[in-house]
């Protein structure tokens, strides 16, 4: 089995930097802002908070639209309507954090146990 270690800071400001180019995100969205909040996350858990922060702005953009050709017009400066922002970001990296903290509880519990069922 390899370890693949967690990204460091310079590590999560490229992955979010990447994330931002391919995803409509809000102006108030600040990488450096994200990259402080996001230690611990793995790359795959920003790609996820991301991505579901982009589906609920997308929801919430159909939702508020008359019609399917409104949601998907575009802004007055050319991106879609539907963007991540940062309080929609923000909550999604707590909950992603929230759940690696989790899963590290039960990963020490299961060692605990393992040790413990062993040296019995």
């Amino acid at each position: 089995m390899v370890h693949v270690g967690l990204p460091d800071a310079n590590d999560r400001r490229a992955i979010l930097e990447q994330l931002r180019a391919r995803i409509p995100t809000a102006p108030d969205v600040d990488t450096l802002d994200l990259v402080a909040v996001s230690d611990g996350l793995s790359g795959a858990a920003l790609h996820a908070a991301y991505r579901d922060a982009a589906l609920d702005a997308l929801s919430e953009a159909l939702a508020a639209a008359d019609d399917l050709a409104a949601a998907v017009a575009t802004d007055t400066d050319g991106t879609p309507p539907a963007r991540v922002t940062a309080a929609k970001l923000g909550r999604h990296l707590q909950r992603r954090r929230q759940q690696a903290l989790r899963a590290e509880v039960q990963a020490a519990v299961g060692i605990c146990r393992d040790f413990a069922e062993s040296h019995g």
